[in-house]
């Protein structure tokens, strides 16, 4: 009993140290006591003979450290459960229409021992109150001493006593957030000012893109980001500490109102060059560059407002521009006013000292047409257009903008201009361009085209036409000479000629003599001679017809009439064509006709007579 109290308390002391939280479950599968009796033998209810009613099933739980000798009452130091009562002798979880009746979880809050024993009671309700601790109720008691580690797969245990039997399973899983094999480990996944991470299936902290450090609370820089004067509160974004600016926090901010200065650390007014002041805005070469005061006063550097003027006599104001009142200061009766630091001049002056007369238009000429207007010094000429200057004698030359375009030639008039425009261009500025080929028509497909020297346009006229307009149609036999006896015609386009050629002759001017015989072909070794209009072929002594295509027949032989067979006309010195008068002569201007062709033939042939339509014998 000893050990188990000092076995709880290590126990008790890990549960202190370390904080953890997971569930340990068990879903009952089935339930049978067949005789309705329980552990010692007797009836849940009736006699101990005659069991007459089934027993008030229900199930506890109890977790505790490892141990091979269980108590009849242990001690549940990891926790305990139990269910309602499930039905009688035989329970199916399939039948139970809720499956947490069926289901007894164990919730614990420290770090998971691994090996651990489940003792699981199969009890009588006897009283209607689920009672654990009366032994006397027990059915079947199921002991399971095992090591598992969270999250687990489901195991499954079935323990049979006399005539009865339980099957269920269990396993240990972690709470959401709790890692681990003792789930001792908590990690929760998080995007907010406390860490930027998520948890992997060991609870590791993994974090977000762009975040670093123990909990991923520190949001990652660029190299170019200046931690000395910046950080980073989002990945990536450099945000400044007071007194810095800039893309990389690597600029100071000068101190307000700082004009001409810079600065090494923030609120600085470093002054550039040639200025000073608080705020860097006092010029020291303000005399030099702007020479400020006027009536020969003299400019003095002044820190405090960039120059002070020193006025000679008679003159005051900052630029020395106010005149102070002396005796005969004022001229012509004006009268020296202290208040007013001037003269107040008679009607007619005006001036500083009163020193100008003013004229009436009675004394003021206006030139060229301009009209006299009174003012508060005098008067003024109102100028006509196209004058100007005093009393209006100057004339304004409009040519002094260069009004013509392209080369032009401006010549001034009162109150305008003239453009003399080169070729090609027209238009008061000279700014149109002209088309030279405006107007002009040119005929049978002409195209007009520009003259690059006078600005003109002429008609380029298509083959077979001529003239200023390309009117004229061009006839095409006007040089043409065409020889033995031919005669010259246009061809029906109209863009060349043809010479028509008498038989006998070709080429593009009928000079060439044609021959005959150039496209025939006399058969059997026949040979084809030429004539003035037309040819005959000299056959082999075998052969005759046109051209040479029909077989002689031997004087001794006779003719058969047979289908087919050609009949031989009678031939003359082997020729079949019929005597021809013309006269020829060759190469050599002698004469020969066309008897003297055939005697070439030899004389192993006879004429052929007497050519019957029957079978007959031919006779020579």
């Amino acid at each position: 009993m000893d050990g188990v109290i000092t076995t709880g308390l290590i126990y008790i002391s890990l549960i202190i140290q370390v904080f953890s939280s997971g569930i340990f479950e068990m879903a009952i599968l089935s339930i049978y006591n067949g005789n309705g009796r329980r552990s010692d033998g007797h009836c849940c209810v009736g006699s101990n003979e005659y069991c007459n009613d089934q027993c008030r099933t229900f199930v506890t739980a109890c977790l505790l450290q490892h141990t091979t000798k269980v108590p009849e009452l242990p001690e549940c130091i990891f926790g305990n459960s139990s269910t309602a009562v499930l039905g009688g002798n035989v329970v199916l979880s399939q039948t139970l229409n809720d499956f947490e009746l069926s289901t007894l979880m164990i919730r614990f809050q420290f770090s998971w021992p691994a090996v651990f024993t489940l003792v699981v009671d199969v009890r009588h309700d006897n009283d209607n109150h689920l009672s654990q601790n009366d032994s006397s109720q027990l059915i079947l008691r199921s002991i399971v001493s095992e090591t598992i580690y969270p999250p687990s797969f489901w195991y499954s245990q079935t323990t049979t006593g006399e005539d009865k039997s339980i099957q269920y399973t269990y396993r240990v899983i972690c709470d959401d957030n709790y890692y681990g094999a003792g789930c001792e480990v908590f990690c929760r996944s998080r995007n907010d000012s406390f860490g930027h991470y998520v948890c992997d299936q060991d609870g590791t902290k993994l974090c977000l893109p762009g975040w670093e450090g123990e909990f991923c609370q520190t949001a990652m820089c660029w190299d170019r980001c200046n931690m000395s004067h910046g950080f980073c509160y989002e990945p990536f974004q450099c945000s400044c500490l007071i007194g810095w600016e800039g893309e990389s926090c690597d600029q100071c901010i000068r101190k307000p109102g700082c004009i001409n200065g810079y600065c090494h650390e923030p609120w600085q007014c470093i002054c550039k060059g040639d200025w000073t002041g608080n705020d860097c805005n006092i010029d020291l070469n303000y005399c030099h560059k702007y020479d400020p005061c006027e009536r020969s006063g003299t400019c003095l550097p002044d820190n405090q407002k960039n120059f002070t003027c020193e006025c000679v006599v008679g003159y005051t104001g900052a630029f020395c521009e106010s005149v102070i009142c002396e005796d005969r200061y004022c001229q012509n009766g004006g009268n020296c006013s202290i208040s007013s630091i001037g003269c107040e001049c008679p009607e007619k002056y005006y001036g500083p000292h009163c020193e100008f007369r003013k004229l009436t238009c009675d004394e003021t000429d206006c030139m060229n047409g301009g009209s006299c207007i009174p003012t508060q010094t005098g008067t003024m000429c109102n100028c006509t257009k196209g004058f100007t200057g005093e009393n209006c004698k100057s004339d304004i030359d409009e040519c002094n903008s260069s009004p013509c375009k392209y080369g032009g030639i401006c010549k001034d008039g009162v109150d305008g201009y003239i453009c003399d425009c080169r070729d090609g261009y027209t238009g008061n500025n000279c700014d149109i361009i002209m088309d030279p080929c405006m107007g002009i028509t040119c005929f049978h497909n002409g195209t007009c085209v520009a003259s690059s020297s006078d600005f003109s346009g002429s008609c380029l006229c298509s083959q077979g036409y001529t003239g200023h307009r390309c009117e004229i149609v061009i006839n095409p036999c006007t040089d043409v000479e065409c020889q033995n006896g031919a005669h010259c015609t246009s061809i029906s386009s109209g863009f060349g000629f043809q010479c028509i050629c008498p038989a006998g002759y070709n080429g593009v001017y009928c000079e060439i003599r044609s021959d005959p015989c150039q496209y025939i072909t006399c058969a059997n070794g026949g040979t084809c001679k030429s004539y003035t209009n037309h040819y005959i072929c000299i056959c082999d002594p075998h052969y005759g017809g046109k051209h040479c295509t029909s077989v002689l027949m031997p004087a001794d032989e006779t003719v058969s009439e047979r289908p087919g067979n050609d009949i031989i006309p009678v031939v003359k010195n082997g020729y079949t064509e019929e005597d021809d008068d013309d006269t020829e002569e060759d190469d050599e201007g002698r004469q020969y006709t066309e008897e003297d062709d055939m005697l070439n033939v030899g004389s192993t042939r006879k004429k052929m007579t007497n050519v019957g339509s029957t079978r007959k014998k031919m006779t020579c």
